[in-house]
């Protein structure tokens, strides 16, 4: 810093000096007035065109106001995109950098540039204090955010970059686009996993933002998880339902089952505890924001399910309808039932007059290649005995549905559906 102001400082050609000799003194007041107002203006109208146009023509800015800082910043930054390892390039842009703050002493853009070049020389104790002092004078750089968020990374401090992280993505929404992904793919490492738990559980403003891309777009739903379930959860509200159900429905999709089940324990409220292990239509087992470890509902042209609330007096049920003769899934859960035998119970009334259609539910192992362990056509009522062998610690239950072609719409209610141990 001492350095940059001494630049900064030199000394500048004296002032021209007004003979008092040559006419009274009011009338040279009268004069300097009119000069010094006469000067103000023009200079801000000079610094004004100049400031508005270093960007686009900034060689152009250098010969028409020489030493604007702007213009020999961008001049400097040219000459540095053009050759970051050309030792002539690096010359030119520290000596632009240079100028620049000699011209505007406070340029946090010439250290930003004299900190590259300093980096892209090996020089990285000297690159951390130039860049340190351009983020002293705006927080809101994002670029040096950015730098330093990777110049952490790469000493392993973990923290810090993180903090970085977190400055840019406060400081500069516009960036979330660009730091997003960044972030996203770094919570693979269990370090930043760890830290990142942390704002989880600080909930800064960015989070919720960041939480629905990395669930909606992210490559890793694993590790989004493992950084959600190592915070202890996402907050129970409604900035976070749907990026929840993005995130159980990407490890259910991927097969990242124990981080589903896991997740699923966080986030789910504690009467909801037994939907694991249960098929029933409790409020806790249709939720949607818990699907698929709740009953998920997937709707089509051809067929849908719906929850009846009181089923005359029976508790909730199934609403199923098919439109034509295609075949349908339209609910689906992932169960977590431990290997033994097991009890299926069910009982299905027809809401439809004649028209035809039937149901049918499929458990199979979540693993082991989808191995089918039971299909079961559900009509009327009844029980079934389920063997799930060693290996199927989770499981898929899907119900489908079919009507027919040309015929009124087939509707049931499916009342009860029940798995118990044998």
């Amino acid at each position: 810093m001492a350095t940059a102001m001494a630049m900064a400082t030199e000394r500048m050609p004296s002032p021209v000096r007004l003979d008092s000799a040559l006419m009274p003194s009011s009338k040279i007041r009268i004069v300097l007035a009119a000069l010094i107002g006469v000067g103000l203006a023009f200079s801000a109208g000079a610094n004004a065109l100049a400031n508005a146009s270093w960007k686009s023509y900034p060689e152009l800015v250098e010969r028409l106001w020489p030493g604007q800082a702007r213009a020999l910043v961008r001049r400097g930054e040219s000459a540095f995109a053009k050759g970051p390892t050309d030792p002539a390039r690096l010359r030119e842009a520290q000596d632009l950098g240079r100028a620049s703050l000699r011209a505007q002493a406070v340029e946090g853009k010439a250290l930003q540039l004299l900190g590259l070049v300093a980096n892209a020389r090996g020089d990285q104790a000297t690159a951390e204090r130039l860049m340190t002092l351009s983020a002293r004078l705006s927080r809101r750089n994002g670029f040096v955010q950015l730098w330093f968020v990777d110049s952490d990374a790469r000493a392993g401090r973990t923290a810090a970059a993180l903090g970085h992280f977190d400055t840019a993505m406060n400081a500069s929404p516009a960036l979330n686009g660009k730091l997003y992904p960044v972030l996203a793919n770094a919570l693979q490492d269990p370090g930043i996993r760890r830290e990142f738990a942390r704002y989880v559980r600080r909930e800064p403003e960015w989070l919720p933002s960041f939480m629905g891309y990395a669930a909606d777009q992210g490559s890793n739903p694993a590790a989004l998880a493992m950084a959600v379930i190592a915070a202890g959860g996402l907050p129970r509200d409604e900035a976070y339902k749907t990026t929840v159900a993005l995130l159980l429905g990407k490890l259910a999709t991927t097969g990242q089952l124990e981080e589903l089940l896991a997740l699923y324990k966080v986030q789910a409220p504690r009467n909801a505890a037994g939907v694991p292990t249960s098929l029933g239509f409790e409020p806790a087992g249709v939720d949607q924001t818990l699907a698929p470890v709740a009953w998920e509902f997937l709707p089509s042209d051809s067929g849908q399910a719906s929850l009846i609330p009181e089923a005359g007096g029976s508790g909730p049920a199934l609403r199923l309808e098919a439109y034509d003769a295609a075949r349908v899934e339209v609910a689906r859960k992932v169960l977590f039932l431990s290997p033994g035998q097991y009890r299926l119970n069910h009982a299905v009334t027809r809401l439809s007059d004649g028209a035809p259609g039937s149901l049918r539910l499929t458990l199979a192992c979540a693993r082991n290649g989808g191995v089918t362990l039971a299909e079961i056509p559900l009509e009327g009522g009844g029980n079934r005995n389920v063997n799930v062998p060693a290996g199927c610690t989770a499981q898929r239950a899907t119900i489908a549905i079919v009507g027919a072609t040309g015929s009124d719409a087939f509707e049931a209610a499916l009342t009860r559906l029940t798995i118990i141990p044998a």
